[in-house]
């Protein structure tokens, strides 16, 4: 995946306001020289001052179209707080994606990124598979798979898991869904 080149952070600045504590985006009020027309500016200008900016993607993260591009307003979040460069990978610590406080997000690797996912199979286990009545755990690092070995129960396999996670992943490490 290309990384999307954001607006400057002089822009971001002045078309929005970030408040940090909540992670919540508002409109500001923009220049008359920002319009084509006395028209547009005043019906700018009556109607979203002040007003939440984005809006829910499909996949759960909250974007917001500026021109003809539409962005992830995690990444404004990092931009408006700790200017460039803006990592490749944003982590959101508790996993809520909608949550874009300054202290839920941390920079990361697209690997790190994705060890903070919750497990999603028919156990419920991340990393654990059933397999002619053992189970296997197995673990993604770096975008390579691991088999950590075959277990007689899903709470062995688990603690194999668990433990590869951690050693792998560090404060990234997530077992549970």
């Amino acid at each position: 995946m290309a990384f999307k080149t954001l607006p400057p952070r002089a822009l971001l600045r002045e078309l929005l306001d970030y408040d940090a504590e909540t992670g919540e985006f508002t409109w500001r009020h923009r220049p008359r020289e920002m319009f084509r027309n006395e028209q547009s500016f005043r019906r700018w200008n009556n109607r979203y001052p002040g007003k939440k900016v984005g809006c829910l993607r499909q996949d759960g993260y909250l974007v917001v179209h500026l021109g003809a591009k539409s962005y992830t307003l995690h990444c404004f979040a990092w931009l408006y707080a700790h200017g460039e460069p803006v990592p490749p990978a944003i982590d959101h610590r508790d996993r809520d994606k909608t949550n874009n406080r300054v202290s839920n997000l941390r920079a990361a690797t697209q690997s790190q990124n994705s060890a903070n996912r919750g497990g999603r199979n028919a156990i419920g286990i991340k990393g654990i598979r059933a397999y002619k009545g053992s189970f296997r755990a197995h673990i993604r690092y770096n975008g390579a798979g691991i088999h950590l070995g075959t277990f007689a129960t899903p709470e062995e396999a688990a603690k194999a898991y668990q433990d590869a996670a951690v050693r792998l992943h560090g404060e990234f490490a997530r077992w549970e869904n």
